[in-house]
């Protein structure tokens, strides 16, 4: 399973293409790579526990999560 670091700052995520939302009382990261109107492509970060969640696993998603790798980002649990 990989996470956000604890030690860094949500909002980072930003840079990277992430948009900050809320369904209800959950609060999470979202990043649609193919910004389709149905459906979802990309992964989200929740924000009660920084796990990263794939909901699709693509070239455009493996390129955003191996930027995120190389900035010191993500770590594995």
């Amino acid at each position: 399973m990989l996470k956000i670091k604890d030690k860094v700052d949500l909002k980072e995520l930003e840079k990277f293409g992430f948009v900050y939302e809320e369904n209800y009382e959950i609060k999470f990261y979202s990043l649609d790579v193919c910004k389709k109107n149905i459906g979802f492509d990309g992964f989200r970060v929740y924000v009660s526990d920084r796990e990263i969640n794939n909901y699709s696993i693509k070239n455009d998603t493996l390129d955003i999560l191996y930027d995120l790798i190389q900035a010191g980002i993500v770590e594995k649990v």
